[in-house]
């Protein structure tokens, strides 16, 4: 996917009576990030989305809510991106057995999932950007056992 121009739309409250929907509107590609709704929203969010970032956690909301997110996402593609044991493809990944039988429901759904080797290095990049481990835990239980 290439844009000349871009909308990023985070799913916190801080576009709320905004009125900027026309102009997020008004670009070439809309990349929104989360389950946040647009419907009812949409004079202050948009209407459209290009792209949609979802992280592994709202994957349950996004079940119970399918009617309101997929079914009227006609044209989105979807990315979906956690740690690998929730995107395994070994019958043991809970988001990819959510994705797969999603989309046996949803034939025309886009979903795409980050592989592991894509979330190390992007992991690797946050840590690089913000100076933050984003696994602090992960992190500090690795070092020990070096």
């Amino acid at each position: 996917m290439y844009c000349r121009d871009c909308a990023l739309v985070t799913s916190s409250g801080h576009l709320l009576h905004s009125r900027q929907g026309s102009q997020i509107d008004q670009t070439e590609c809309v990349v929104r990030m989360n389950d946040a709704p647009t419907r009812g929203y949409g004079r202050d969010v948009g209407n459209r989305t290009s792209l949609r970032v979802i992280a592994h956690s709202s994957i349950q909301r996004i079940l119970r809510n399918r009617h309101d997110l997929l079914n009227v996402s006609q044209g989105t593609v979807f990315i979906f991106w956690g740690p690998s044991s929730y995107m395994r493809r070994d019958g043991k990944g809970q988001v990819y057995n959510n994705l797969h039988l999603l989309s046996q429901v949803l034939p025309r759904l886009k979903a795409f999932m980050i592989t592991r080797h894509k979330m190390l290095q992007f992991d690797e990049l946050f840590k690089q950007e913000t100076g933050k481990d984003r696994y602090p835990t992960l992190g500090s239980a690795l070092a020990g056992l070096q």
